[in-house]
């Protein structure tokens, strides 16, 4: 008999009912046995309760065939007019890791018996239509569990609700050591056990105690099994009813945003791939280490169908994002020693493995982990996760600029990161979140932003958080979103990825004018309305996410090189020369002013940074003309020339580009064919789009003869 190790409670009642009904009749934690009963402790037999055993995930539900050693299994090969009975020891809960949020709250045995009853009910209301020969019949169970430790828990919600109304369920009953001090026992026929059992649902749940406990397991007809109190009358509409009290209780604004934090990475694993797919299992099994508690809570909400489950996929490769082996031509090279940094309070709860996963599918590995100040998981040649907690690190980044004068200038941040995702809410109490604000409003106050900065919606955010620094309570939710804008208005180049359970559409309109604020994904939430949202839905999300913001980053050299320029600019204007424009050689000289690369500025962030890369394709040309009274017009044999010089030897013209022959009919000299790289521009792809806007005016040095004031002629 598999005895406990540290549960003497469950190992003495267990000894006493074999000694009772005969020890063929009583099994012992996951024994593999039909027997009528079954005694399990609740702290050391959490995952058996929970199916949480490897092998389990993936098909998490009564259904009429289970493998052997599963609950649910046990559940359904009931025999015998007695049926099951299920002996429950709440005799704490399993040690987990270390969380700010008290996670058992919500998955004490109330909580469990109300979602593994209505597990099996929804099932076998489900099947009743089905042939006779595969029905699922509803079982003859009982659920008796003898509460030591819910004074540990007497805050959760099932502690406060199921006194009051555990009647509704019958076959589930509770006893304490002793009897409470209840004039309803006194009146109950204690002999007439048909009576008995349907009378005794007037006590208070808990009131009975443990002599109660043993006569009812002797004489089990004194519960009403599941299956007779659907004969005395509908329980699947009470049922139902519980079950929306804990789906309410869930998604409350006080519970929602900790629950989400807890399941999500869980949620989000399971959405990378199909089910039973190798990355999708050693995902899960990465995230889930260590964590009964949040697997449980996990498994809760799909019990009661608050999360659905997903088959669709794959949405992740089996090498991740950055495997290389995609259709982009990283003509740049700048796909490649990516740095990605995110910064969540809570990315130890599974986050960071995520996004693990979705970057290096298969190659993420623990073993690579640096786990020093700050968490990092490093692929060679390929690129870099860091995670990190707090801002503090990201404000302090923001010291080199000083206080910031004109707004308009070309700025390239150097905040340590190529893509930065960013959670809006890195706080779990009042007093975090009024020091959260504080730094904020301190940043944005040494930068001089909410003075010189005229942006209404940033003016409006800056002024919500200083109230929350003063006050600490949140009472402008506006305030949450002050962090990005200002890292935006410093750099609006750098790509940044809202990476939230933020789903208020109020608040991402208030970043949708900034277009290096990505806000296509948010952590799944629970809210009630969304369930028709899978998992693999925000997996998609994602990874669009995340695509975006590589595009923006490989579109961020052309900034970069503005900005190098903007800094000459700064000293005097600049002449710049341009080579071979006119048929007859004589060449065009422009007076570049700090002014005019502003412009030039304001047009990337029009073009390249909103992804309009054919739109982006005139800018140079545009710009320049209007420096200048002369009119400016590119000959075809100069992008001829350029092409030929500095493009890659595999590009050149198709028969399919006809539609833009005119424009480019100067072009003669090109070589080889590459239909992707060229048609994929006409379409317009990042990396072709880049290389014509580059060519003109990321390396200004190579293409003009650019001088510093005195302006030489």
């Amino acid at each position: 008999m598999p005895m406990w190790g540290n549960s003497p409670v469950a190992e003495t009642l267990a000894l006493i009912l074999k000694s009772a009904v005969g020890d063929e009749q009583v099994a012992c934690r996951d024994e593999i046995k039909h027997a009528m009963y079954r005694v399990v402790s609740y702290r050391e037999d959490f995952n058996y309760l929970w199916n949480l055993r490897k092998g389990t995930t993936a098909s998490n539900k009564f259904s009429p065939s289970r493998a052997e050693g599963e609950i649910f299994d046990w559940v359904r090969s009931e025999a015998g007019a007695e049926g099951r009975i299920l002996v429950l020891v709440w005799d704490g809960m399993p040690t987990s890791e270390e969380s700010t949020i008290n996670v058992g709250d919500y998955v004490t045995p109330y909580d469990w018996s109300i979602a593994f009853s209505w597990n099996i009910f929804s099932k076998w209301s489900e099947n009743r239509s089905q042939p006779s020969s595969s029905k699922l019949h509803l079982p003859e169970l009982r659920l008796v569990f003898l509460d030591l430790k819910s004074q540990e828990h007497s805050g959760s919600f099932g502690h406060k609700v199921f006194p009051a109304l555990g009647q509704a369920v019958p076959w589930v009953q509770s006893y304490r050591v002793l009897n409470s001090e209840c004039i309803e026992l006194a009146v109950l026929p204690c002999e007439d056990t048909g009576a008995f059992a349907r009378l005794r649902s007037v006590v208070p749940a808990g009131a009975f105690g443990a002599e109660c406990l043993l006569r009812d397991l002797v004489d089990p007809q004194r519960i009403l099994s599941i299956y007779e109190a659907q004969e005395d009358r509908d329980r699947g509409v009470v049922l139902r009813a519980l079950v929306e009290l804990w789906m309410n209780q869930l998604v409350r604004p006080n519970n929602r945003h900790h629950v989400g934090n807890l399941v999500s990475p869980m949620l989000l694993a399971k959405g990378l791939d199909r089910p039973s797919s190798s990355l999708r299992e050693v995902a899960i099994q990465t995230i889930e280490r260590e964590a009964p508690l949040r697997r449980a809570l996990s498994t809760l909400l799909e019990w009661i169908e608050l999360v659905r489950q997903t088959d669709s996929g794959p949405h992740v490769s089996s090498e991740g994002l950055l495997s290389g082996k995609t259709d982009d031509k990283d003509l740049f090279d700048r796909r490649n020693n990516l740095v990605f940094l995110l910064i969540d309070d809570q990315y130890e709860l599974g986050y960071n493995h995520v996004l693990g996963f979705v970057l290096f599918g298969n190659r993420y590995n623990q073993d690579s982990i640096e786990n020093g100040p700050h968490w990092a998981f490093i692929l060679p040649q390929v690129a870099t996760l860091h995670c990190e907690k707090t801002i503090e690190h990201l404000l302090k980044r923001l010291d080199q600029f000083g206080k910031i004068k004109n707004w308009n200038a070309v700025r390239f941040a150097d905040l340590s990161c190529d893509i930065l995702l960013l959670d809006l809410r890195l706080w779990t109490d009042s007093s975090e979140q009024k020091k959260f604000m504080k730094l904020i409003v301190d940043a944005c106050q040494s930068l001089g932003a909410d003075k010189t900065i005229k942006d209404a919606v940033f003016l409006t955010a800056f002024e919500a958080a200083q109230t929350t620094a003063e006050t600490g309570e949140l009472e402008c939710v506006e305030a949450i979103v002050l962090l990005p804008l200002l890292l935006s208005y410093i750099d609006p180049s750098i790509p940044i990825i809202l990476f939230s359970s933020t789903h208020q559409t109020f608040v991402l309109q208030m970043v949708a004018h900034r277009p290096n604020i990505i806000t296509t994904f948010t952590k799944p939430i629970l809210d009630g309305y969304t369930e028709t949202r899978t998992p693999s839905d925000y997996v998609g999300d994602l990874v669009r996410a995340l695509r975006k913001a590589i595009d923006m980053h490989e579109a961020r050299l052309v900034w970069r090189e503005l900005a190098k320029v903007y800094e000459t600019s700064k000293a005097g204007p600049l002449l710049m020369r341009v080579r071979h424009i006119l048929s007859n050689g004589r060449p065009l000289e422009y007076t570049v002013t700090s002014e005019a690369i502003e412009n030039l500025a304001s047009e990337y962030l029009h073009s390249l940074a909103t992804a309009r890369f054919a739109d982006s394709l005139m800018v140079p040309s545009n710009w320049l003309e209007g420096l200048n009274l002369e009119p400016y017009r590119p000959a075809s044999a100069l992008i001829g020339e350029l092409l030929t010089e500095h493009a890659p030897k595999n590009l050149t013209l198709t028969e399919d580009s006809q539609r833009h022959r005119d424009f480019y009919k100067g072009i003669k000299t090109l070589t080889t064919v590459d239909d992707r790289i060229w048609e994929s521009a006409i379409q317009p792809d990042v990396s072709y789009a880049v290389f014509w806007v580059v060519d003109k005016f990321r390396n200004l040095r190579a293409h003009y003869d650019i001088r510093v004031n005195p302006i030489l002629s």
